[in-house]
């Protein structure tokens, strides 16, 4: 699958192969949860077609070993079949089907409980569809369901940025229920729509904190002056003139001094100041960053010159 999306070449999600008159026959398939979004052309032959056309190795491979399998000579020839779409028997589905009754697609049960409850984020949606006085277990409609799944996982991942330091680069474990029952204690969860209006504000707040904590490095060291001290380094005109390498150039700078200020800014924190304050203390300290800066700077210009 990697190679495969690394193509850039339209595809399905698998392909299913039988043995047919001395010839390895494949079916597109692509499993979609909503058809509102399938196409035909995603399952068609002429699709996959281009995709073996580029001869990638690993999907060559694959192919090899399927004929292996059905017993086929590892010369025989491939031959593509229009796809179908795998889609739940779901109304919005069946719906679909009905403006577009063409579409090939094959519409399998699917029991939501047993569909739900391994993903990440059910035990939130339980604690949501309580706040609507619903017990998840005793629904049944697939609709009902995916619908609280999805608002529990929602508010399991607002409350996860929300408890993320914000110097953090890698989220923070959180008890998404006992988040939703003390936001329920301090009135902000009175009921569901309360619930998401509050986390809606606190994730807007929080944006403004992260979009400061972006600006800092380039407003310290910017763009325009990464290319003038490369151009005093010495490097030659055809770097200087290109966009692209001196963004990636600055790209490379920037991170370091991004990864630099989140070090600082959890020191900061852990001293007791505010994500707020932190962030000011470390606006203050712009000269230091961009001593960063330019030191990365001159060890790019070093990588540059020694290509």
């Amino acid at each position: 699958m990697a190679e495969v999306l690394s193509s850039g070449l339209p595809h399905a999600d698998a392909l299913r192969t039988w043995r047919e008159d001395g010839q390895l026959v494949l079916e597109p398939l692509d499993f979609k949860w909503s058809l509102e979004t399938a196409s035909g052309r995603q399952v068609s032959s002429e699709t996959l077609q281009r995709l073996l056309a580029a001869e990638l190795g690993t999907l060559e491979t694959a192919l090899t070993e399927a004929r292996r399998a059905l017993g086929l000579e590892p010369t025989s020839a491939a031959e593509p079949r229009d796809g179908r779409f795998v889609a739940p028997v779901h109304p919005a589905n069946h719906a679909a089907l009905l403006a577009e009754p063409e579409l090939p697609t094959l519409l399998l049960p699917v029991d939501p409980h047993a569909f739900f409850e391994p993903l990440p984020g059910w035990s939130a949606a339980r604690a949501v569809a309580r706040l609507e006085s619903s017990d998840l277990d005793r629904l049944n409609s697939i609709e009902a369901i995916e619908r609280y799944y999805r608002l529990g996982a929602g508010v399991e991942g607002a409350l996860t940025r929300l408890g993320t330091g914000l110097f953090e680069t890698e989220p923070t474990k959180i008890d998404a229920v006992a988040l939703i029952q003390q936001l329920r204690q301090a009135g902000n969860a009175r009921n569901l729509n309360s619930l998401l209006l509050h986390l809606q504000q606190e994730l807007a707040n929080r944006k403004i904190l992260e979009e400061r904590l972006v600006l800092l490095p380039r407003s310290a060291y910017a763009f325009g002056r990464l290319r003038g001290d490369l151009q005093k380094l010495g490097l030659p005109r055809s770097v200087l003139d290109s966009r692209g390498a001196l963004g990636r150039a600055y790209a490379e700078v920037t991170r370091v001094m991004a990864s630099a200020l989140r070090t600082e800014g959890q020191a900061l924190m852990a001293a007791g100041a505010s994500p707020e304050e932190a962030l000011d203390q470390l606006a203050a300290q712009a000269p230091h960053w961009a001593t960063i800066g330019a030191a990365q700077t001159r060890a790019v210009a070093a990588r540059l010159m020694a290509a």
